[in-house]
């Protein structure tokens, strides 16, 4: 009786607690073997408590062993779903495993085993392929769903229209709700990209000339391990700074400071407000670390990740790259290696934005000046369509428009297009341009799942095979993103990589705050029309 023995596992647990392993021992005997058709919690709490009795009982190698295999059976079973959304939730049933996998791996002391550990726990999900929900079912939910969107959208401002903008925002959960459930029925490919080690991480990072920093939280608070540069280290970075309350007032004060008619005594408040969380945030993160001048790598933590890396002061005019695992910024990195064949370019300007236009024009210009064929799609002509045949058959695609980051359903962020919003959701992963810029709002935002599992337009192009994603974490003003926007793809076409062209093109706009943030792995374009 599957009760029975979760009620008997969850016994030897408490006993392990309480100190009483022979009890344990004892109890966990009459537990019975894993089935082939247990359900996968059943599974992965029986591997948890099976290493948690190992590991109290000195049996450091069978507590290994239990964990590594207890992750291998959620990983088969995540794959059998096509859902992101499904991915990710599943990631949840081996945090208890994830745990253990890293205490295991720091009381070895060994940098090695410590990156491994945290690689393996934050793959679990980011290895999988998504799979696109079939159009027909959902097409018609799409269609009110946007019709509903923009509606909302329209009468959000007027106080007089508070109950229909509820009412349509309840109809709204109920369709991401309904579009979810049909992406559930979609079944996956069994398969998983393989989990890189910290060895051959290092062999392409010190090849690179580059630093990585993977940023974790240990039970002593959040702690790092560094690779490149020197030998391999773990270092704590345990402080009385509050990061995560830092990293809400810096979105908050570049919030501010993106309204270009924000009155000056504001503006002077919101920039010392900002300038000190920024240097609370270097002191505690970057600035103790010496990591020399080398271009940075960072796998942050989930919280982490919203944070503008380029604004740190160590930081500023430094190449920076941001991925959530090192397994994905090395196979970015690889597969740019291999890149080659013809570049096309497609630049759109969304409604609603006032320099949208200009931006998406001066983009186009400067890679026609470079003889590489580019189209500017203006506003009338920026659609669903369009942007949808340019992300799987461009090779770079910029987007000039308003976005929105959806908290509660982040496969319903979107992209403001000229026939209403494109979801997350809907964006087909069989071809991806490597390299696209969303220039406006902060659609580099994610939103958390338990187990730091994240979710949002983003990183749902990243897991779609991105390979280089440039996106605003907190709001940028049009007249910057202008601005950095055309600078940054006149160094690209100069044949700078993304990550070192972005921070050059940061340090030189006007603005001593740009939260645009290079995610995945830096990209870089070739061909005979580059440089």
């Amino acid at each position: 009786d599957l009760q029975a023995r979760t009620a008997r596992l969850t016994g030897c647990a408490a006993l392990i607690s309480a100190g009483r392993t022979s009890e344990a021992i004892a109890e966990f005997s009459l537990v019975g073997a894993i089935s082939r058709t247990d359900p996968i919690t059943a599974k992965v709490h029986q591997r948890a408590v099976s290493a948690v009795i190992a590991k109290a009982s000195g049996n450091r190698s069978k507590a290994v062993r239990e964990i590594r295999t207890g992750l291998n059976e959620l990983v088969r079973h995540q794959a059998q779903f096509g859902s992101i959304d499904l991915q990710t939730a599943g990631a949840i049933h081996g945090r208890r495993l994830v745990e253990l996998d890293g205490e295991l791996a720091l009381s070895t002391g060994r940098p090695d085993a410590v990156f491994n550990a945290i690689e393996r726990g934050r793959a679990i999900s980011t290895r999988l392929s998504p799979v696109t929900p079939v159009s027909a079912e959902s097409a018609q939910l799409l269609a009110e769903l946007r019709l509903l969107t923009e509606d909302a959208r329209t009468l959000s401002g007027d106080p007089d229209a508070a109950d229909q903008v509820a009412a349509l925002r309840r109809r709204i959960r109920v369709l991401h709700d309904q579009l979810s459930s049909i992406s559930w029925q979609v079944l996956g490919d069994r398969a998983a990209n393989r989990v890189v080690t910290m060895s051959q991480t290092r062999e392409v990072v010190e090849d690179l000339g580059k630093v990585l920093i993977v940023l974790w939280e240990s039970p002593t608070g959040l702690s790092a391990v560094r690779v490149g540069g020197c030998t391999p280290r773990i270092f704590s970075l345990a402080t009385d700074q509050d990061v995560g309350e830092l990293i809400r007032r810096v979105q908050a004060d570049l919030n501010i400071l993106a309204y270009p008619s924000l009155p000056q005594e504001m503006r002077a408040v919101a920039t010392a407000s900002l300038r000190r969380s920024l240097n609370a945030l270097d002191e505690t993160l970057i600035a103790p670390r010496q990591l020399s001048d080398k271009p940075l790598v960072i796998i942050p933590t989930a919280r982490l990740a919203a944070l503008p890396w380029g604004c740190l002061p160590s930081l500023r005019g430094r190449p920076v790259e941001v991925a959530p695992t090192a397994s994905l910024w090395l196979g970015g990195t690889l597969a740019a290696d291999r890149t080659a064949g013809e570049l096309v370019v497609d630049s759109f300007a969304g409604p609603g934005l006032e320099s949208s236009e200009q931006e998406s024009a001066a983009v186009a210009r400067v890679w026609q000046s470079h003889g590489v064929p580019a189209t500017n799609h203006g506003c009338r002509h920026a659609t669903l369509s369009r942007v949808a045949d340019a992300l799987s058959s461009a090779t770079i695609v910029h987007v000039a428009a308003h976005g929105q980051h959806d908290r509660q359903s982040p496969l319903f962020s979107s992209l403001q297009l000229a026939d209403g919003p494109m979801f997350a959701y809907e964006i087909d992963p069989e071809h991806m341009a490597p390299h696209i810029i969303l220039s406006a709002c902060e659609l580099g935002q994610n939103s958390i799942r338990a187990g730091e599992e994240r979710l949002g337009l983003m990183s749902v192009l990243l897991q779609m095979d991105a390979q280089c994603v440039v996106a605003g974490v907190a709001h940028v003003s049009d007249e910057t993103a202008c601005r950095v926007m055309g600078d940054y793809h006149r160094r690209l076409a100069e044949g700078t990589d993304s990550a070192s062209a972005l921070a050059a093109s940061t340090v030189a706009s006007d603005d001593a705050f740009v939260p645009f943030t290079c995610f995945g792995s830096s990209w870089r374009a070739t061909g005979p029309a580059v440089g």
